[in-house]
């Protein structure tokens, strides 16, 4: 038996395709009668799609409007409560001005030229006459020494906070960190001796009946550029939504026209046998598969 395979055009195709397809309701237009029932069901149809296209396009609004998005806001207070800072220098007593107090307690190195060779950072801080240094025994008092004596020979707080500013309460610049208000501590270095600590901010033994409070600096407009963000999200969204629905929606009208145009009677031939009482009676208008004629 000879095989032959007959093609039509992509328009024809694509009729027989919508014929074969329950899910569009297209079959039901092309098996009417008559045109009018055509044009009636076409209607029916059009309007079911401009139905659910206002659905879901009134659903879209409702889901980006809806309060269950998340949406975080963050609120800073105006004025914080500042917090205690403390602060501590671990090298102990001051060794010129535990030399100047004690002089007999110190001693100059044998060869200052040969001290300095071995370590130039120590004499380019000072002159070479101010070369003393505690003698072994007096590092061993350190480990007795009182707060009053901390106080006195030890590292002070403004030589040991070097720099430091805070929020000003009335101006809200930074100004320069006062020291005058410290509070004097010693504390353990963990070995056997003590060192000065110093606390900064702290109401402990202040005048002032309250903590220390500080502004809070906020950067403006992240709440507005988060609205418009938000706004212009769902504009381009929508946008796209009807772009794609006026495709949509001419793509299936012009389908449905092409449609229209067939006439009411149609025979689908996949035998080849009846090919020529088809094409006799002007009824042949479909696809016929490859292969399928015989």
């Amino acid at each position: 038996m000879s095989k032959r395979t007959l093609t039509l055009s992509t328009a024809q195709y694509t009729r027989e395709v919508f014929q074969d397809s329950l899910i569009t309701g297209v079959p039901q237009i092309i098996l009417a009668r008559s045109i009018t029932r055509k044009i009636l069901k076409s209607i029916v149809l059009i309007c079911c799609l401009i139905g659910f296209v206002y659905q879901t396009t009134e659903f879209l609004k409702i889901f980006w409007n809806y309060p269950t998005v998340l949406d975080i806001d963050v609120e800073y207070p105006e004025v914080i409560e500042s917090p205690a800072i403390t602060y501590c220098n671990l090298n102990g007593i001051k060794r010129l001005e535990f030399c100047k107090r004690f002089p007999e307690r110190c001693s100059s190195p044998s060869n200052r030229n040969d001290f300095c060779r071995h370590f130039p950072e120590i004499c380019k801080l000072e002159s070479s006459n101010n070369l003393e240094f505690p003698k072994d025994e007096a590092l061993q008092a350190e480990d007795d020494v009182t707060d009053s004596y901390l106080k006195e020979y030890g590292h002070l707080s403004n030589e040991t906070l070097v720099y430091c500013q805070r929020i000003s309460d009335q101006t809200n610049w930074l100004v320069p960190c006062s020291t005058n208000n410290t509070i004097h501590m010693m504390v353990s270095d963990g070995n056997s001796g003590y060192r000065n600590c110093y606390t900064l901010f702290s109401s402990i033994g202040s005048n002032i009946l309250r903590q220390h409070t500080l502004p809070v600096p906020k950067r403006q407009g992240e709440r507005e550029k988060t609205k418009k963000f938000n706004s212009l999200k769902y504009k381009i969204l929508m946008y796209f939504w009807w772009i794609f629905a006026a495709i949509w929606s001419l793509s299936y009208s012009a389908v449905l026209f092409s449609i229209l145009s067939v006439p009411s009677k149609m025979v689908t031939v996949r035998i080849f046998k009846d090919l020529s009482t088809a094409v006799a009676e002007g009824k042949y208008k479909c696809y016929v598969p490859k292969g399928s004629a015989t």
